[in-house]
């Protein structure tokens, strides 16, 4: 960075109050040598660092300050020291305004300090005595030792999600490029296969294609829903998420910065997840061929200590719980393809499910018999499979299905039955009966469980019956029985 700018005067009143103590400078009170300090942006973020000239270099001059004005900052071309005090700031503003008054800001408080002022005038001892000390004068009296700092900034300062965020993206420098999103050692590699070394021989591998639309919508996009129904499908078998691989399939056409935005979002949610992405694909359609953009992704998970799941470990007596309310993803895709809005936002419960479930196999372990996110066919689907593959009968309790009134309100508008609608941040458990205050203690202490409940238990086949069934307990005290879902209650919303 560089900067020309008229000298600040001196602060006499300062320079009179604060006496001239050669037997104690800044550079024996940091330990032994000067201090810079730097201020450095990253991604739209401040930092600030200071560091320290050599161990055995010569006191002498260590007690005059560095010029903070010139052709360069201080600190870029300044003698190599040995201390460093680092700090990283994202900028939350919009406001160009804001951002102009807190550089200013900065700049007269490094200023006053690199000269062996306070921060700012009085700021330790002269101001309020009942309110926090704007310095905190740890340095009153001493000299100013070639303390520097330096501000600087990275490349979501000039330009973020595509936007010119302050009106400088021309000034941004070209060395300031973004790093590959999907960065990692084994990826970087770029060999034809990913090369793995897993802590064990039990594994877990599953696939998924995505082609929901709209691609973006409130609470996430394909890229987001992408990674996380890949991790999420891995965590519901038991499994710790290790590895994923993402393809592309982009129409002819499709736009950069939307391309851009759908893969930084895919990226945050793996690195929610804390599993990289380690092999990927492109392909390009002719126009019309595709629907703007097709994912694929495909994850490898190895087996969690403790996690015994599967439909054979169900039996009668077994609670059923969910972590949260129902239909929020298919309502706002559904809503979004109507082109209905509500005066209460809905958006999509889209969320890595992969910390929360791994929370629940580390407390309870093998008391949780099953899992599954509920996601196309929703609930009723779930329950109905697990009567498929058990013969068992399925009781839950209409009152206790967490359902948010803004979703249940445009469901009833849309004629959609929210048992059947996809979720993309829910889990279905079966737990054994004694396991249940548990469960919903370590659900209630998360994020992504604050509404969990139980819905009801598992029963016996009834006597003579040829299958299992899925009942719902109405409000009014009424049987009704929920059927697997079909036809247009599973529309295109993953």
């Amino acid at each position: 960075a560089r900067c020309r700018v008229s000298s600040l005067p001196s602060d006499p009143d300062t320079a009179q109050r604060q006496p001239q103590r050669h037997s104690l400078s800044r550079r024996k009170l940091f330990g032994a040598a000067g201090v810079t300090a730097a201020v450095v942006g990253a991604a739209g973020a401040g930092a600030l660092a200071g560091r320290a000239s050599a161990a055995g270099t010569a006191l002498k001059g260590l007690d005059k300050p560095v010029p903070f004005r010139g052709d360069r900052q201080a600190g870029i071309v300044t003698p190599a020291q040995d201390r460093m005090h680092f700090c990283a700031f994202d900028v939350v503003t919009d406001s160009r305004a804001d951002v102009v008054a807190m550089l200013e800001h900065w700049t007269s408080m490094a200023e006053r300090m690199t000269a062996g002022h306070e921060a700012v005038h009085d700021g330790a001892v002269g101001l309020n005595p009942y309110a926090p000390p704007s310095d905190t004068g740890e340095a009153l009296g001493l000299a100013a030792s070639q303390l520097t700092l330096t501000i600087g900034f990275g490349p979501g300062f000039f330009v973020k999600d595509g936007r010119d965020r302050f009106g400088i993206a021309q000034q941004k420098p070209d060395l300031l490029s973004d790093l590959p999103k999907f960065r990692n050692e084994t990826l970087s590699k770029l060999t034809d296969a990913a090369q793995l070394e897993l802590e064990s021989t039990s594994i877990a591998f599953t696939t998924d294609s995505f082609v929901v639309q709209p691609l973006e919508f409130p609470g996430g996009d394909i890229g987001k829903l992408a990674v996380c129904g890949t991790v999420n499908d891995l965590a519901v078998s038991g499994a710790r998420p290790v590895a994923l691989s993402l393809g592309l399939i982009i129409e002819e056409g499709f736009d950069q910065d939307r391309l851009d935005a759908i893969l930084a979002s895919a990226a945050e949610a793996a690195r929610q997840a804390n599993v990289p992405v380690v092999a990927g694909d492109t392909k390009v359609v002719d126009k019309g061929a595709a629907d703007g953009l097709f994912i694929n992704t495909s994850g490898i998970g190895v087996r969690m200590k403790g996690a015994k799941v599967g439909f054979d470990r169900i039996k009668p007596g077994d609670a059923i719980l969910i972590n949260g309310s129902l239909g929020d993803h298919g309502i706002t895709i559904i809503s979004l393809r109507k082109g209905i809005q509500f005066d209460s936002p809905i958006q999509s419960d889209c969320a890595v499910l992969s910390d929360l479930i791994g929370r629940l196999v580390d407390r309870l372990g093998e008391q949780i018999h099953f899992m599954r996110d509920p996601t196309r066919g929703g609930l009723a689907a779930t329950l109905n499979e697990i009567v498929f593959a058990t013969g068992l009968d399925l009781e839950i309790e209409e009152t206790a299905v967490p359902i948010q009134p803004t979703v249940q309100a445009a469901a009833d508008m849309l004629g959609f039955d929210l048992l059947n609608i996809a979720n993309e941040g829910k889990v279905v458990m079966v737990v054994a009966p004694e396991a249940i205050d548990a469960a919903l203690e370590v659900c209630r202490g998360h994020s992504l469980g604050r509404q969990a409940a139980c819905l009801g238990c598992v029963n016996p086949k009834a006597d003579g019956a040829p299958a299992g069934l899925v009942e719902m307990i109405t409000r009014i005290g009424g049987r009704r029985i929920v059927q697997m879902p079909y036809g247009r209650d599973l529309p295109r919303i993953c």
